[in-house]
C-alpha cells in the first residue's frame, strides 16, 4: 500500500479491532529507510509485500519519500499484527532534500546497502546519522543486498563478515538479502514486527 507521507504524523500505538472472525491488536510502527540510489531499497521492500513475487527489473529512480504500509501478523495466539509503516528516502544527493519531520517517531532505521559498492556501504553511516539527529532512540538494521550477484562474475566489494563487523561493532543487527531473487527479504521486516511485539508486551503485561 503506498500512502502520501505528508499527511501522516505517526505516533505509534496499538488499537484494538473487532472484526466478524476475531478480535486483533494493531500495533503501529515508523521505519525509516535509507541508503544510497540504486541500492535496492525499493525492490527489498516491493518484494516484501509481494512475498518474493513480481520483481520488476527496473524501477524509478526516487525523488520524494515514499510510505508503503506492511502488515505482518506476528502472533496467531495473541492475534497481534504489526503494521509497519515504512519511509523510503531518496538515495541521491540531487533529491535528497528530506525534511527531518518525516523522521519523528521512528522506531527503526532501515539501511541498505550494495554489496557490489564500496561507497553505498561507506554511506551507511552518514545515513544513519542523518536520521538519529531527529530519531535518537531508533534502533538500526543494515541490510546488504544484491548478494545473488556475488558468483555471476561480479566483484563483491563489502563480503558478509565485514558488514557484520560494522554491524556488531555499533549495536545494530545486520541481514543479508537478495530482492532479485527474494531470498532473506522477509527477515529484517519479520525482525522489527516481532521485536514491536515484544517490546509492547513486555509494556503492557
Amino acid at each position: 500500500m503506498l500512502l502520501n507521507p505528508s499527511v501522516l504524523e505517526l505516533d505509534p500505538m496499538a488499537t484494538n479491532v473487532s472484526t466478524s472472525f476475531r478480535p486483533v491488536s494493531i500495533i503501529r510502527s515508523k521505519v525509516v529507510v535509507v541508503g544510497d540510489a540504486a541500492t535496492g531499497k525499493s525492490a527489498l521492500i516491493q518484494s516484501f509485500l509481494r512475498d518474493g513475487e513480481g520483481f520488476q527489473a527496473k524501477y524509478a529512480m526516487t525523488t520524494s519519500i515514499e510510505l508503503n504500509v506492511a502488515e505482518v501478523e506476528v502472533s496467531v495466539s495473541d492475534k497481534l499484527v504489526v503494521d509497519l509503516f515504512l519511509y523510503e528516502c531518496p538515495g541521491s544527493d540531487v533529491f535528497n532534500n528530506v525534511n527531518s519531520r518525516h523522521f519523528k517517531h521512528a522506531s527503526y532505521i532501515l539501511c541498505v546497502y550494495d554489496v557490489l559498492s564500496r561507497e553505498s556501504f561507506l554511506n551507511c553511516s552518514k545515513w544513519i546519522k542523518s536520521v538519529q539527529t531527529v530519531a535518537t532512540s531508533a534502533h538500526v538494521i543494515i541490510v546488504a543486498n544484491k548478494i545473488d550477484l556475488g558468483g555471476d562474475g561480479y566483484r563483491v566489494f563489502v563480503d558478509a563478515k565485514e558488514g557484520q563487523q560494522f554491524a556488531k561493532g555499533n549495536g545494530y543487527s545486520f541481514f543479508e538479502c537478495s530482492a532479485l531473487k527474494g531470498e532473506g527479504v522477509e527477515e529484517p521486516f519479520k525482525y522489527m514486527a516481532n521485536d514491536v511485539s515484544k517490546n509492547y508486551t513486555a509494556e503492557n503485561a
